[in-house]
């Protein structure tokens, strides 16, 4: 299906996450659990995270800032061209009672100010 359209189009993107599940992340998950490595890894690199503004650029279904939000306590934004990536990061976020900004564009339109961008 993939083969004919182009990887940076919304319609790859669409097909995509069209077929991606939901998943439900627990706290003891090795990778984005409470103590998981991606977590145990940002706390190193960047500090105390709680309270701070973070936006993930291409972030539809990012476990990585579902990881953020739940356990680190940041207020998250996910940007995206995807609707449909963005349908299914709000179910994500929604399964594990977080609120998460959406913002349907392409990166180079967005504007803000954020304590941390991540991809």
């Amino acid at each position: 299906m993939h083969d004919q359209i182009e990887l940076t189009s919304i319609q790859y993107w669409d097909e995509w996450w069209a077929t991606c599940p939901l998943g439900v992340v627990s706290a003891s998950d090795p990778a984005y659990g409470k103590e998981g490595w991606f977590l145990r890894f940002m706390d190193r690199e960047c500090g105390s995270l709680q309270g701070k503004s973070v936006i993930e650029v291409g972030g539809a279904m990012s476990y990585r800032l579902l990881a953020l939000a739940r356990f680190r306590g940041v207020v998250p934004t996910v940007v995206d061209y995807s609707s449909l990536g963005l349908d299914k990061t709000r179910e994500l976020f929604a399964l594990h009672g977080i609120a998460v900004n959406c913002i349907q564009a392409d990166m180079y339109e967005i504007s803000g100010c954020y304590d941390l961008v991540t991809h």
